[in-house]
């Protein structure tokens, strides 16, 4: 019995193949987002221009490189005695959420996203570099703040439970609470006795996301006085 001899692919196949390749990899070399092909011994096997940027080498330095010596990233309970610890294959190819990252000096917030290439044994990683984004919610969220703290309306935040979690100097003056003494307690603090079914009425349209316009209410301050006021919520 002669042995066949295996089918040699045209040069039409090959030719789609090759263009298929490149426009694949004309893609990847223009996205905004780094991507890393890792493999099993967590070395690059691939990186976009997108990530040799971030990780600042050449690509062609990465591939074939151990990266998580060039970045540090901060895995919830990985760190042992404030001894950085590489994240493991697995870790690796667990990657979908928001981390802190450490290039050289240069601490950054990243985005990541991964997914994994179980017959090649390799992992793909989108890392999505939103430093600036997160660095702009935050002094948008301190300015927010810094506006309610210095209100003199009574401003505060209550989970959905009803309990409370914020509380401005508004409120102290006019509940005569302070935050130390308020946050952490019940709403219905704030309620007088006969009107807890009205706190109660009033939480449940909360709970329902049912906004509160300029809603006439009597509340409870800390002397056992009673205060008229005019809530929104």
């Amino acid at each position: 019995m002669s042995a066949q001899p295996h089918p040699t692919p045209n040069n039409a196949v090959i030719n789609d193949l090759r263009q298929s390749l490149a426009w694949m990899e004309l893609v990847l070399a223009n996205l905004q987002e780094g991507v890393l092909v890792i493999g099993k011994d967590r070395h690059i096997v691939y990186a976009n221009t997108a990530a040799a940027n971030l990780l600042g080498k050449p690509r062609i330095l990465l591939l074939g490189s151990y990266p998580w010596k060039l970045m540090h990233i901060f895995i919830p309970g990985q760190e042992t005695q404030n001894k950085y610890q590489p994240p493991t294959f697995k870790q690796i190819s667990s990657l979908n959420g928001i981390y802190e990252i450490k290039i050289g000096d240069t601490q950054r917030v990243v985005e990541m996203s991964s997914a994994s290439l179980a017959h090649l044994d390799q992992t793909i990683l989108v890392i999505r570099d939103i430093t600036e984004r997160e660095s702009q919610e935050n002094l948008r969220q301190a300015y927010l703040a810094s506006i309610i703290e210095s209100s003199q309306d009574a401003i505060f935040t209550i989970s959905l439970d009803g309990t409370i979690t914020s509380w401005n100097e508004g409120a102290e003056k006019t509940y005569g609470y302070s935050a130390k003494e308020i946050i952490s307690k019940p709403l219905s603090l704030l309620a007088p006795p006969e009107r807890l079914e009205e706190q109660d009425e009033i939480l449940k349209k909360i709970q329902a996301g049912i906004p509160i316009k300029q809603r006439e209410l009597v509340r409870q301050h800390k002397d056992g006085s009673l205060i008229d006021l005019s809530v929104s919520v």
